[in-house]
């Protein structure tokens, strides 16, 4: 047993081989290109069924677009002026994924298998963060489209799907650059399964040439 836990934290400490160095390096590559591309899609209708949507990046909100009608509904005009502020993304969104990726270029230049470890926990720490902080920023854009309306729209419901708030229907859904990040952490998970199956077989070859 104390062989095992021994060797386990041997594994640890070993530097990354150049297969997990090049998926660290693939998953920086995923990480800037979300800047590009939105993270997610929204969209409103009003009771006349006229409205707007609008893509959100991880630094801002795209240029909202009239979606059903004529341009001087009610809910097409109010929605891009007012409304569509309140989906302003954190700033501390862009930071998460600039400081990703400098722990993704730390590790693959520098890294061992603990500091790869410890950039998966930082992925997973920030994909769940931000999901809860859309997901509240959304409920609140929601809620201030019909401040008169019942509080009975979920926070999943709001983040994926549609709900119907006071009469305004409000949806959204991931775009591109939600689906790129979620590459990142398949990216990462195979570096892991890399990194590790190389470490314990490079342990069990030097424990061979030991014996």
């Amino acid at each position: 047993m104390n062989l095992k836990i021994e060797r386990s934290g041997r594994a640890l400490e070993m530097p990354l081989n150049a297969g997990s160095r090049a998926l660290l390096l693939a998953a920086i590559v995923l990480v800037l290109t979300s800047y590009a591309v939105p993270l997610w899609n929204l969209s409103s209708r009003g009771p006349d069924g006229e409205g707007s949507r609008v893509s959100v990046y991880s630094y801002s909100l795209g240029v909202p677009s009239q979606a059903g009608g004529a341009s001087s509904s009610r809910s097409a005009a109010v929605v891009p002026s007012a409304a569509w502020a309140g989906a302003e993304p954190s700033g501390w969104i862009a930071i998460g994924l600039a400081a990703m990726a400098l722990l993704f270029l730390r590790a693959a230049l520098l890294g061992t298998t603990r500091s790869l470890i410890d950039a998966f926990v930082l992925y997973v720490f920030f994909t769940a963060s931000s999901l809860w902080s859309f997901s509240l920023q959304f409920f609140r854009f929601a809620r201030h489209l019909a401040p008169a309306g019942p509080a009975g729209a979920s926070f999943r419901s709001v983040l994926f799907g549609g709900s119907k708030v006071g009469g305004f229907e409000f949806m959204a859904s991931p775009a591109a650059g939600a689906w790129t990040l979620a590459a990142v952490g398949f990216v990462l998970g195979a570096a892991l399964v890399v990194a590790w199956k190389n470490a314990r077989e490079e342990l069990s070859a030097a424990c061979l040439v030991a014996g």
